[in-house]
């Protein structure tokens, strides 16, 4: 699961280093399942994930799906879709217990 290290060519010192490419994806997902697990919402996640490509990929790890909080799926009736289903069945799947409480309510419904 590690991410090997890019050799930064000391020719483009102009350019901006990106320090996330340089920490391993295990680092990662630990700091994402940390952010899913206390989020005040789905916006949390949602802003995470649309930041960039490696982001979207680590933030719908199975680990960070597994660790989502109960907050994470507090969504209005009016804003359900397709998407937000499948998002929680991922976590269903994932072996949230959270998640399979708030899809177990939403399908009594």
């Amino acid at each position: 699961m590690r991410r090997p290290l890019r050799q930064v060519s000391h020719h483009h010192s102009k350019k901006k280093q990106d320090l996330l490419d340089g920490l391993p994806d295990d680092v990662v997902v630990f700091i994402l399942s940390k952010l899913t697990s206390t989020a005040s919402s789905p916006s949390d996640l949602i802003n995470v994930i649309s930041t960039c490509k490696r982001l979207n990929r680590l933030g719908l790890h199975r680990v960070v799906l597994s660790k989502a909080g109960p907050k994470l799926f507090a969504m209005k009736a009016k804003n359900w879709s397709e998407s937000a289903h499948r998002f929680l069945r991922n976590c269903v799947n994932a072996g949230n217990l959270h998640a399979s409480y708030t899809l177990g309510m939403v399908r009594k419904n």
